[in-house]
């Protein structure tokens, strides 16, 4: 197939991704401001938050709203929440790193960790018989102490850099 007909069809399925990823994110809630918010209350210069922590916050967030629409259903909707939560942040992942234009190793690793992330999330999200505070601080304490892959892989002048936490070094 020609270059240009293949740049076509990536573009045209990132568009149609990113839609529905729109359409689902708004029938739940919005988990991803969700996760924003929560990472802005963590971050040390206001910005959108330090990615080990936005990542299994939004996961969280995801898992719990699929849980409540599915009806609270005690085993049935932790599952859901959680194969949900995960499936839509490998989605997300998907749907970004076509306009992405780094490196395909360094888009994998950094969508990898990404996954990684979002899964404990989703899991944190469909733990029964714990507060939300207890999510919150148990997610918060996993970041803080360096336990998540840090979901950020530089490039170039900034690759020796790293998106973790800082106040426990």
């Amino acid at each position: 197939m020609p270059e240009g007909i293949i740049d076509a069809i990536k573009k045209l399925a990132s568009k149609k991704m990113i839609e529905a990823e729109k359409k689902v994110t708004k029938w739940l809630g919005d988990p991803m401001k969700k996760g924003a918010v929560a990472g802005e209350k963590f971050s040390e210069d206001g910005d959108e938050g330090i990615d080990n922590f936005r990542h299994p916050m939004s996961a969280r967030y995801t898992s719990e709203a699929i849980q409540k629409k599915t009806g609270n259903i005690p085993v049935v909707s932790n599952a859901l929440g959680f194969m949900g939560g995960g499936m839509l942040g490998a989605a997300h992942e998907l749907s970004t790193v076509f306009n992405d234009k780094r490196p395909w190793k360094v888009k994998l690793q950094e969508s990898g960790e990404d996954m990684i992330n979002n899964l404990v999330g989703a899991a944190v999200g469909s733990t029964p018989f714990i507060s939300s505070k207890q999510k919150t601080d148990f997610l918060s304490y996993l970041s803080a102490n360096n336990m998540l892959p840090d979901g950020i892989v530089l490039t170039g002048k900034y690759k020796n850099q790293n998106a973790y936490f800082k106040k426990n070094k």
